[in-house]
């Protein structure tokens, strides 16, 4: 009986434990969120956009800004409330480090992932039908049907 009660006294201390520590970390977060939309309303409010956001295309075409406020609009939104600053070089290795997990993807045809065509004479475009072959023990055999040219079809071995 003193088992079960040690247990069940454990297991609620434990459990109130994680709780207080779920709280107190979740009022730091929102302390800390809040304190950032404070910085990026004064930010905002101390824009070097802030008189030119209110021309007419008229006057922003004179003073050699573009008609349409997309771009200020923009800064004010995505800049960063610790800094001050649009964080672009983040920005630019991140779209780097995209283009090249996109070059180093393999696509059908290249060298070690290569495809037959089963089709009458030309290769499909778009596929409309895919089906794995059932009879392939190993599942790598994959048929693929296009729209183009009647009926062609593609086999890819994966």
């Amino acid at each position: 009986m003193k088992k079960k009660l040690f247990f069940f006294a454990g297991s609620l201390f434990l459990i109130s434990a994680l709780i207080l520590i779920f709280y107190s970390n979740h009022n730091k977060l929102e302390r800390s969120i809040e304190a950032q939309r404070k910085a990026h309303a004064k930010i905002v409010e101390n824009s070097p956009f802030k008189e030119s956001l209110t021309w007419d295309k008229k006057k922003r075409k004179k003073e050699g800004l573009p008609p349409n406020r997309y771009f200020e609009q923009m800064w004010e939104l995505t800049v960063n409330p610790t800094t001050g600053k649009l964080d672009d070089g983040e920005l630019t290795l991140l779209r780097e480090q995209l283009v090249a997990d996109r070059l180093a993807g393999r696509n059908p045809g290249e060298d070690g992932n290569d495809w037959v065509e089963r089709g009458p004479n030309d290769i499909g475009g778009r596929t409309r039908a895919i089906l794995f072959d059932p009879n392939d023990a190993s599942g790598n055999i994959v048929y693929a049907g296009g729209v183009s040219g009647g009926g062609s079809f593609q086999e890819w071995l994966w």
